[in-house]
C-alpha cells in the first residue's frame, strides 16, 4: 500500500521513538524521500511508492514544477496534431484547386459542402 508524504514522516518518527538499528535505517530512508519531495513541491498527501516505481529512484523525481510543464507541453502538442488533423480532413481538393466548389461532389467531410454532411 501506497503512503503518502505525511504517513512516510510519521512512519519515520514512530522509527526513530520506538526502533533501534533497521528501524532507525528505515526511518533514514523514510525521511530522506519526505524531504527530497517535498523540497521538489510535492503536497502532504501525495503518495510516495508510486513516484518512486516511475522514475527509480528519489533522486530522478522530477519537481512538481517540470512535471506539470510536461504534461501541459503534451496536451499542447496534442492540441497541435489535432488541429492539423482536422484541417487535413475538412480541407476540400477540388475547392482548393479550383477556387470553387463542385456541386454534388459528395465530398462529406468538407466544411464548404454543407448539403453533403
Amino acid at each position: 500500500m501506497a503512503v503518502t508524504i505525511l504517513e512516510a514522516l510519521e512512519n519515520a518518527n514512530y522509527n526513530i521513538k520506538n526502533n533501534e538499528g533497521i528501524g532507525l535505517i528505515l526511518a533514514k530512508d523514510q525521511l530522506n524521500n519526505a524531504v527530497e519531495l517535498l523540497n521538489k513541491g510535492y503536497g502532504l498527501y501525495e503518495k510516495v511508492e508510486p513516484l518512486i516505481e516511475k522514475y527509480g529512484y528519489i533522486e530522478n523525481v522530477p519537481g512538481k514544477d517540470n512535471l506539470i510543464k510536461e504534461q501541459n507541453d503534451i496536451h499542447e502538442d496534442f492540441g497541435e496534431t489535432v488541429k492539423k488533423i482536422n484541417e487535413l480532413l475538412l480541407t476540400c481538393s477540388y475547392r482548393e484547386k479550383h477556387k470553387v466548389c463542385m456541386a454534388g461532389c459528395m465530398t462529406d467531410s468538407c466544411r464548404f459542402h454543407p448539403n453533403n454532411r
